[in-house]
């Protein structure tokens, strides 16, 4: 198996750089995951219309639309967030915010974070209601899908969802606004445009895309989840050169069946069996895993799997699941970007440094 199988870099992408000028800048207190035992459990992604930018009217009224859920009203700055997410959790560290509160599937700050929050209580999901009254938060944020019913009423609800890359971006500069620290959300973002621009200046794929082919441990034994262009994943490997070789707009047939309907058009993903991989061949694969290396183990078994374009040209990677589905938020999505241009590229870009 080629040497770069098992990358799992994690570089952290800058976020030093930019949590430095914000803990010199801004301080405060204010707020997390999404895998729910909800669809958002199968790493959910769809295609939707591009989110509303946050509208400040006159007086005290600031209004914010993150194009999911309904639009919020948030008076003043919070004091006390409560976050149900990964994805919202690592927008509100980008921009140095500590909540009082958090739910994620891990009980705890993931790794690739690369910093603690000493103080912020981590709960179940869904959180014990008093758990989470006895806090007072004055804001929730929660990835779409979560089961909030029994605490939507405790405060306003911003609700997060990244269909796209671009939403992720979108979704932090309206963080950003929520807090009153535009200046830290527009410098990660100016951070990660300029390395996504140079990514993209360095590339050359020869005038023919690498068919990229991502699959993840599906819902039951022979099947795997398998993410289509329509993903956020497939939205910024293709902005990277690669060409997604699932596509929403040529699936068909038994592709189709069952919930696969629902699934693509909603989520952004397919669950197939494993043959699926030999039908489609891609150039390289893309296994996620938590580890990877047990579904790699896994897909070494199937029959034909050495007959796999990706397999003789030894273009088969691992990456942390947990990662690259299971948080769409915006420091994930700039270790995606580092992680996938080296395992695409290798040539041109240095492998991610390890913290």
């Amino acid at each position: 198996m080629d040497r770069r199988q098992h990358l799992m870099g994690r570089s952290v992408f800058s976020l030093v750089l930019v949590l430095a000028l914000v803990v010199a800048a801004c301080g405060g207190t204010g707020a997390e995951d999404s895998t729910t035992t909800s669809p958002a459990s199968e790493e959910t992604t769809t295609t939707t219309a591009a989110p509303d930018t946050t509208t400040t009217t006159e007086a005290m009224s600031r209004i914010f639309d993150t194009g999911y859920g309904e639009p919020v009203e948030i008076p003043e700055i919070p004091q006390a967030t409560y976050v149900w997410g990964v994805h919202g959790m690592e927008s509100l560290a980008v921009i140095g915010v500590e909540p009082v509160a958090y739910s994620n599937r891990f009980e705890a700050v993931p790794p690739w974070f690369g910093i603690d929050w000493p103080n912020a209580v981590a709960l179940g999901q869904p959180p014990a209601v008093e758990n989470l009254v006895a806090l007072q938060p004055d804001l929730l944020i929660s990835d779409e899908g979560n089961d909030i019913v029994t605490i939507e009423e405790l405060a306003p609800i911003l609700t997060l969802r990244a269909n796209s890359y671009q939403d992720t971006i979108d979704q932090l500069r309206i963080i950003g606004q929520v807090y009153g620290n535009e200046e830290a959300a527009e410098a990660f973002i100016a951070d990660f445009e300029a390395k996504l621009a140079e990514t993209q200046a360095q590339i050359d794929t020869g005038g023919e895309a690498p068919r990229i082919m991502i699959v993840y441990p599906g819902v039951e034994p022979g099947v795997l989840g398998m993410w289509l262009d329509s993903s956020f994943i497939g939205s910024l490997l293709e902005a990277l050169g690669a060409d997604m070789a699932l596509k929403l707009d040529e699936l068909a047939g038994d592709d189709l069946a069952g919930d696969n309907a629902n699934r693509a058009t909603s989520f952004g993903l397919v669950q197939l069996g494993l043959e699926k991989i030999i039908d489609v061949d891609p150039d390289a694969l893309f296994v996620l895993g938590s580890p990877p290396e047990d579904l790699i183990a896994e897909l070494e078994g199937i029959a034909a799997w050495d007959t796999i374009t990706a397999v003789q040209n030894g273009e088969v990677y691992g990456f942390d699941r947990d990662l690259w589905s299971r948080s769409r938020g915006p420091i994930a999505m700039g270790l995606i970007l580092e992680e996938a241009r080296y395992a695409l590229y290798p040539d041109v870009f240095d492998p991610p440094s390890t913290p």
